[in-house]
């Protein structure tokens, strides 16, 4: 596949307060919605490392060969990732299938000012993946029943410079894939693979098939 892993190369700093009050709120309110939702519990809803994201963030929205364009978080939960991107000065969109975690991502972008927005539906381009294509274990984490939220964005995968994701088990090969073969020439994919794993890549050219 031709992407390029890239060093990350940051050190972490102090936090910022306005980053320290978007992570104490998004923590007291990932609390109460998982207290609220036991009943209906989201599937694969765990926070990323939050500060570690927020300096890779801002180290990577200061590197003076990041490509222009919009950042957007798939599969972005309660929204904290886009909206610590947005801190950070990019033009960030947040994609999530549960409605309720839109709902909360927005009230939390909101009550804090922060210039995010969050689109409900589905990061996977409509017919870019069937059920038949996936590992088993992938199906319990990536929802292929909601319609594809870039309609409503108005954006494509191709049209944003950075992509943030953390892909579940099974899911990893799905989310390198969809970005190798959607996202623009020079884009630039952030994961997060838990336990302070952090991995950025770079799309050099689109795929052949």
């Amino acid at each position: 596949m031709p992407l390029r892993r890239l060093p990350l190369e940051f050190e972490a700093t102090a936090i910022p307060p306005e980053v320290a009050r978007l992570l104490a709120e998004a923590q007291a309110r990932t609390e109460k919605f998982l207290a609220e939702h036991l009943d209906r519990p989201v599937p694969g809803f765990f926070p990323s490392d939050f500060p570690l994201v927020y300096h890779a963030l801002l180290w990577l929205s200061r590197q003076p060969w990041r490509i222009e364009g919009p950042f957007c978080e798939w599969g972005s939960g309660l929204g904290v990732v886009a909206c610590l991107a947005a801190l950070t000065g990019l033009r960030a969109y947040g994609i999530e299938c549960d409605q309720r975690l839109v709902a909360a991502a927005r009230r939390l972008s909101g009550d804090l000012a922060i210039p995010a927005l969050f689109f409900t539906g589905s990061f996977v381009p409509s017919g870019a993946v069937e059920p038949g294509d996936l590992p088993g274990d992938c199906l319990a984490w990536l929802d292929l029943s909601a319609r594809s939220a870039y309609g409503a964005l108005g954006l494509d995968p191709g049209d944003f410079a950075v992509i943030y994701a953390y892909p579940w088990p099974g899911e990893e090969r799905v989310v390198f894939d969809l970005f190798d073969d959607y996202a623009c020439q020079g884009a630039l994919l952030l994961t997060f693979h838990g336990a302070e794993d952090l991995r950025l890549h770079q799309k050099l050219a689109r795929r052949s098939k």
